[in-house]
Order: C-alpha cells, then structure tokens, then sequence
C-alpha cells in the first residue's frame, strides 16, 4: 500500500519544476525563485510562505506507534530547528515545519511563550496514490529533475565469510541544466550499517555510460566501498548508502548481506612423494571447517579439471572434521606433480572460504623426475611480478646436484644449481612480453613442467620531458 504521509524533496529550477509531471508526494524547491510547490491530490500548488519566513526544520520523534487517523500533533520550541535561512525564529500561524520523518506539519496556533511555547500543527497528507520516502529516488526516478541520479547497490556476493572483504559498488551523475554530466567530485556519501554511520567520503560523478547501469561505467568513476570490516556476524545485515549531491538532493540506496563464521584448514605435507603400488591405492585427505549450526559442502579439483569436481556433504550441521579417499587409478593420476584444489561451502547464504592449493607428487613406474611448481592461475600481467615455488624429486637424485632451468615462451630465463630433494625454490618472474598461451617451462634432469598463461598487456604512455636524461646501469645478478 501506498504510503501517504511522506514528501519526497525535489531540488530544480522554476522552469523545469512548473514542467515535470504532477507526481502526488514530491515537494518542490526552486533554486532560482526560492519558492516551494507541492504535489496534493493531482494538482501542483505554490505553498504560501507569508514574506520571508515559512519553512522551519523540526526534529520532533514520535516515540510511539502514531494512529492513521491522527492529524494534529504539539510541537515545542526545542523541536523546531531553525528556518529555512539559518535564522532562529518562532514559526507563524499556517507556517510549514519540515519535520525529520519527512513529513509537513502546517502551524495551526501557538500558546505559551519562550522556552514554554507550544506549536499545535496539523499533518499534511497526500491525498493521491504515488508517496515516496524523503530522499529515497522511488518515484519513477524524480531525481532525475535536479540533474542528480544514483544507481542500486552492487554486491559481489550477498553472503560472506565473517571478517573478509565486502565490496559494494555504486555510481552517481550530476548535470548541469544543459543536461551535461559535471565532472570531477559531484556530492558525499555516508555509509551506514544496520542503520549506525560508519564512514563518508567524496563521490565521484559519471561522464560516460548510464549510470544506472554499472557494468557500462568506467572502474576510475565507479565507487567502491569495502564494507567488510563493518559487518557484524548474522544474517540479513543491512547495508545503506546515502549520498548528497553537490546540488542539495540526496539519494539513498539499501542492500543486505549475510556473514558467516566458517574457516577451513587443511595440512598436507608436500615435502614427501606418494607411491602407487596397485589399483586400490591412494591417499586419505583430512581437514576442518570450523563453524556449528549449519551444513556445509566442501569442493575438490584435481589438476583443474572442474567437470570431475567432487563434492563432499557434511552429515550434520554440527560436523567439522572431514576426509575423503582419493583414489590414483580411479581419478586417473598418472606419475609426476598433481594440483589439488580445496573450499568449502556454508548452508547459510552460500558464503564459501578462500581456496587452498596443494601439489601432490605421484611416483607410478617411472624414475623421471617429478617437478612440482605452485602456479595456479593461468591470467597474469605484463610487468606484474610473480613468484612461483618450485620442489623436484628425482630417485636418482640422491644429494644436492640437480640443475633447474626457467624458461618463458621459449626464452631461457633463469636456473637453480646443486639442488636437492624437496629443497625450497622461487622462481620470481616479472613478465615483459604479452599475448595468450605462453609457455612457462621449468626443467629438471629428465623432468619437465609446462604452463600455458595469458599475459595481458599493460598499456604505458611515454613521452619525453625537455632536459632530463634517464639512465641504467646493468649488473650481474642470478636468478636465485
């Protein structure tokens, strides 16, 4: 139903105000004339002022559900904040008090004096079908009218693990009256959770795409708040930003988000190798979900293969140790270096945990040499470095006196000398050349390892400045 006691401020010029469509609930301000229209049942009148004075500010609270039929209410001269022109005043009979729950109260008459008067007010309601809350953007996007508008809340997941980063993405426009979007910063925000204000800053107006539409707006006008270190622990968290143009209107927008308390742990120790001795051989995964009171699903991949992802259900909603047999022969292990991926999944909002990855080693008939290397990503970025962490083993290795070589698309890069068995090694790579599908090869004795990347370039504008001179000097240096 139609709520019919709230006014939704509009900001604009005379012109533009005494042309947009009669929307019953919208009160007008023209920044021009400084007069003030109101929108009550389908006809838009001029509300009478009487000389300068007319508009005060209350912050009277109804402490109580108020009945529906209820139209005159006392104000006291402490609820009354001050005039529209910052002057402390006593409001007038038929006055107008713009009171804090959004709606106007038009003074009726007045008794006592001094600290002691008392207004009696009466309700001014909307007699048509459209109210609108006091700064909310709901009627068929009114703001618009003042050249200011706001897109919804944009979650990345409406369910989090309590404690992790929270994005929520949002965009503003302001124009001017030729309808030519302001650059630069165009009002404030104020974030609010669960209704308590957590922080503000500057917003930054958009120039280029709809604004309404997030996905066509650039990253640099885009604003993204993380709210994550805000939320408390529960379920449907309300999350509110309230924004307040350069031009006076404010815009406010709410979503809700669930947190949940919900930590994996998993230890497998990659300093040994496991032995394949016949088909019912494998080995017997263990970890922990920390977390009681709801279900839980963990996920594993093996070698980033997800159309053979097993899945593994809690069986109460209070069980937080788990294992899982992994077969070698049934899920087609063969000898060398394989990749295991590892989350878990909470019944409440579907918040999942971050992935861990694990490098198994498998010998199975053969001697070669097993090259495990931790990159579990295939999208890097040119000049962007990376580290890769690297262990061989080798049987015919029995001390320190393998040799690792590095190698980029071809190119040679790198190599470790006098290596051992399980010895820890970093190849740090900062990548210069771009395209898709490069190899990184890493080799070993008889052993070898490939991964095939896309490296997006990076774009970096040179130009050269009058009277300075840059040079560099290159030293010997390895790759260890």
């Amino acid at each position: 139903m139609a709520n019919t006691n709230l006014f939704n401020p509009i900001v604009g010029s005379e012109e533009r105000v005494l042309n947009y469509p009669v929307s019953p609930g919208a009160v007008y301000f023209t920044t021009d004339t400084r007069k003030i229209y109101l929108d009550y049942d389908q006809e838009r009148v001029k509300m009478p002022m009487g000389g300068n004075i007319g508009l005060f500010y209350g912050n009277m609270k109804l402490t109580s559900p108020v009945p529906a039929e209820q139209k005159e209410f006392d104000f006291s001269i402490d609820d009354i904040v001050s005039n529209a022109f910052g002057q402390t005043l006593k409001p007038n009979v038929d006055d107008l008090i713009l009171n804090q729950d959004g709606c106007f109260y038009k003074v009726l008459s007045f008794s006592g004096t001094g600290d002691d008067l008392v207004l009696q007010t009466e309700k001014l309601t909307i007699a048509g079908t459209g109210g609108g809350g006091g700064g909310g953007g709901g009627n068929g996007d009114p703001d618009s009218l003042a050249g200011f508008k706001m897109s919804r809340l944009s979650l990345e997941s409406a369910a989090i693990i309590y404690g992790r980063s929270c994005p929520v993405s949002f965009a503003a426009q302001l124009t001017d009256d030729l309808g030519d979007p302001t650059r630069g910063y165009v009002g404030t925000y104020t974030l609010y959770i669960n209704g308590a204000e957590k922080e503000s800053g500057k917003v930054i107006g958009v120039t280029s795409g709809d604004v309404m539409d997030l996905k066509t707006v650039s990253s640099e006008e885009k604003m993204v708040i993380d709210v994550g270190s805000y939320l408390p622990l529960g379920e449907n968290i309300e999350v509110k930003v309230s924004v307040k143009s350069n031009s006076g209107v404010t815009i406010t927008r709410a979503t809700q988000v669930s947190t949940t308390n919900m930590t994996l742990t998993w230890k497998y120790d990659e300093n040994h190798y496991e032995t394949w001795e016949s088909a019912d051989s494998g080995v017997k995964l263990e970890w922990e979900i920390s977390g009681t009171g709801f279900s839980k699903t963990t996920y594993i991949v093996i070698d980033g293969d997800t159309s053979r992802t097993i899945r593994i259900n809690s069986t109460s909603t209070n069980q937080t140790k788990f294992d899982y047999f992994l077969n070698f022969s049934a899920h087609g292990l063969y000898h060398g270096a394989h990749s295991i991926k590892m989350w878990a999944e909470a019944s409440i909002g579907n918040a999942t945990t971050d992935p861990i990855y694990k490098n198994m080693m498998l010998v199975r008939g053969s001697t070669a040499t097993i090259i495990s290397a931790g990159l579990f990503t295939k999208d890097l970025r040119q000049y962007d470095t990376i580290k890769i962490p690297i262990k061989i083993y080798s049987p015919l290795n029995t001390g320190a006196n393998a040799t690792i070589k590095m190698y980029a698309n071809g190119g040679f890069v790198g190599e470790f000398n006098n290596v051992a068995n399980f010895e820890d090694k970093m190849w740090t790579y900062t990548p210069t050349i771009y395209g898709n599908d490069i190899s990184l090869e890493i080799i070993c004795n008889d052993g070898r390892w490939v991964q095939k990347v896309n490296i997006e370039k990076i774009d970096i504008d040179i130009s050269e400045v009058p009277g300075y001179a840059l040079k560099f000097k290159a030293n010997e240096f390895a790759n260890n």
